[in-house]
């Protein structure tokens, strides 16, 4: 039982990551989107 807690540990700190990468992708996207439209302002 302890293997298992370890890997469902381990999954959830991958999601966990997966869910921060890409909430700074998008808010990569959206600073780059701000950029645009300003310039073309």
């Amino acid at each position: 039982m302890r293997d298992i807690d370890n890997d469902i540990v381990i999954y959830l700190d991958i999601f966990l990551f997966l869910i921060n990468y890409m909430k700074l992708i998008n808010n990569y996207n959206n600073s780059l989107n701000y950029v645009n439209m300003s310039t073309f302002l």
